[in-house]
Formats: C-alpha cells, structure tokens, sequence
C-alpha cells in the first residue's frame, strides 16, 4: 500500500465544486474525504458532500481502494447512499 499512503487522512474541497446534472438547477457543494488504513491490504475510504453554506448533508459514499501488488492496477469499490 505504500505507493498510496500519501492519499492517508481528511481533505476537504476548496473551494466548493459545481455540481450539473441534466434533470437539476446547478448546484455548489463541499466535499469531504477520509482515507484510512487498518492494516489490511486495502484503504478504506469515505466521502462526504454538503451544502458549502447550511452544511446539510447531500450524498455520501464509501468503499475500498486495493492495489494489485507488484502492478499499477487498482481496484475502486464504492458504495453510495442514492444506489
């Protein structure tokens, strides 16, 4: 896992990112993201996306990141809160 552990820690967007989707108004949110190590050969991660202003929360996703030892291949497992 060394090759990833400078993604180790809290990072939070700054500034606010622009959100477009066709079915929605433009939108501004914050994200923050958390990546952790327990030991396993995999980072565990989370990501927080709120409101920039009421911090109302507004989509969350969480998951794995595994490097294929010996290769630069990864594998991203995420799961997300609308599915």
């Amino acid at each position: 896992m060394e090759p990833l552990s400078w993604m180790l820690g809290t990072w939070l967007s700054d500034p606010p990112g622009d959100g477009t989707f066709p079915t929605m108004k433009p939108f501004q949110y914050l994200e923050e993201v958390h990546i952790s190590h327990v030991g396993q050969p995999m980072l565990n991660f989370s990501f927080n996306a709120f409101h920039p202003d009421t911090r109302k929360p507004m989509h969350r996703e969480c998951g794995f990141i595994r490097l294929k030892p010996d290769t630069n291949k990864v594998a991203f497992i995420s799961a997300q809160n609308t599915g």
